[in-house]
């Protein structure tokens, strides 16, 4: 009989260029088993995902298992557009790269989630968020038109009432922003030109909140607009892009310090060299990625070349070559060969060297039947046999409100789950079944522990 391991005792690897195959991981088994591995090996994780959707999912399932062990838990999102689209990102997913690109290289233990594409994406210098990061504290000295200015040069959006990542308002002796990178907007109160008070402040009342000692001033954009900038951006325009100066309004508008909507695939002009994440990530690092990546991949890069062709010929807004922004096949499989790599399926893979396959089974449909005397029986029959075994069971739902939904549901077949905080109560007690709350949209199924989730009893169309 094949060995089958444990989502709770993974496998280690640590050679660089060294592959692993996992298979077998049904459900949510995947997260639990990069959690562990990530606590096991004390390295830096970087997971691989086919799209966004997919790393916002796994984002969900890896916060719940690595909930309280203090385990750094980063998504690098997608610009959430096409190769030369004419719109840029919203601000919220810049700010959110910003934040995830100046932490990769302090981290020493964590987990990074990001989609191919996203990977494939060349990007601005190491140093360039952190020379253009301002620490504000309070007691600092500041001049208001000055500090006005610097933010508008990096980027920032004066306006009425601050709402959104990348806005500030100047009202009097009162500044209020929301930094890029930041969670949430802060107010700034000068006495004269002292910064007097730093207080946070809630968007929807504009009230203020919370008092703390100092923010930090991210980059409002991942590139500089900032006269020695613009003028390497001219420059590497001329060298590389033919046409007519006159009619490129990329070229006027920048030269005027506007930075004009898909500016982002003009990134590469404004620096003399680019980088790509593998220089961000830290040194003990290990890549996870699924089998299918080298197909999406090649996908990714035929439609880029597509798009490229369809609008190279634009007089008005000539494009770069696809090798300019984004890593090309063979660089990224060269970069990928210098960290251990997990090659990760839900299927079993054919035993054979440097092959683990592990003891989850698909999770079970337990669909409530409306039209039954009975609507859970299926449920019924999977607990009792679960306690004859005995396997622990946890259920979970998305809100508090569905668990006492939940609750009110079980109890006339006099099934009462305790409430739990989460992952590690749960292995810690021995009261079964269970329920907590938590955003899964799978289940899991182990020997020994069972994880219901809502999706399981309701179908998909609750998620």
């Amino acid at each position: 009989m094949d060995t089958l391991y444990s989502p709770l005792n993974p496998e280690l690897v640590n050679q660089a260029g060294m592959k692993s195959y996992w298979g077998k991981l049904y459900g949510s088994s995947l997260s639990l088993a990069i959690t562990n591995l990530a606590q096991k090996s004390g390295q830096f994780i970087t997971l691989i995902t086919s799209d966004m959707p997919s790393a916002q999912k796994l984002k969900y399932e890896l916060s719940f298992f690595g909930a309280n062990n203090g385990l750094e838990i980063l998504t690098l999102p997608d610009w959430e557009t096409l190769p030369y689209d004419q719109f840029s990102p919203h601000q919220d997913i810049i700010s959110e790269r910003l934040a995830t690109l100046y932490h990769l290289p302090r981290l020493k233990q964590g987990i990074l989630i990001l989609p191919i594409n996203t990977l494939m994406h060349r990007l601005m210098p190491l140093d360039y968020i952190n020379n253009n990061t301002l620490l504000l504290d309070k007691g600092m000295i500041l001049d208001i038109d000055e500090f006005r200015r610097d933010l508008e040069k990096s980027g920032y959006q004066c306006v009425n009432n601050v709402y959104e990542h990348g806005e500030f308002a100047v009202r009097g002796s009162i500044i209020d922003l929301f930094p890029m990178g930041s969670s949430v907007p802060y107010r700034l109160d000068l006495f004269d030109d002292e910064i007097e008070a730093i207080k946070t402040f809630d968007i929807e009342t504009q009230c203020s909140v919370q008092d703390i000692e100092s923010i930090k001033m991210m980059p409002a954009r991942e590139f500089p607009l900032d006269k020695n900038s613009i003028e390497l951006f001219r420059e590497q325009y001329r060298n590389i892009l033919a046409g007519d100066l006159t009619q490129s309004s990329i070229y006027n508008e920048v030269g005027q310090g506007i930075s004009p909507a898909g500016i982002e695939y003009y990134l590469p002009l404004f620096f003399e060299q680019t980088t790509t994440l593998f220089d961000y990530l830290p040194e003990q690092s290990i890549i996870i990625n699924f089998m299918e990546l080298e197909t999406v991949t090649e996908q990714f890069i035929s439609e880029t070349q597509e798009r490229h062709e369809q609008y190279r010929h634009n007089i008005a807004r000539p494009v770069l070559e696809p090798q300019k922004l984004f890593l090309k096949t063979d660089e990224l499989f060269a970069r990928l060969k210098n960290y251990p790599r997990i090659i990760v399926q839900s299927f079993e893979f054919p035993e054979k060297a440097g092959v683990f396959n592990y003891c989850s089974e698909k999770p079970p449909s337990l669909t409530i039947d409306t039209r039954k005397d009975r609507p859970l029986a299926q449920l019924e029959q999977f607990l009792s046999r679960a306690k004859e075994l005995p396997q622990k069971v946890l259920f979970c739902t998305e809100t508090a409100g569905r668990r006492e939904t939940l609750l009110e549901l079980l109890k006339p077949y006099k099934i009462y789950p305790k409430s739990l905080s989460g992952w590690h109560e749960f292995l810690a007690s021995e009261k079964t079944p269970a329920v907590t709350t938590a955003p899964l949209d799978e289940g899991l199924l182990l020997p020994d522990i069972t994880i219901i989730s809502e999706s399981q009893l309701y179908g998909q169309q609750v998620m």
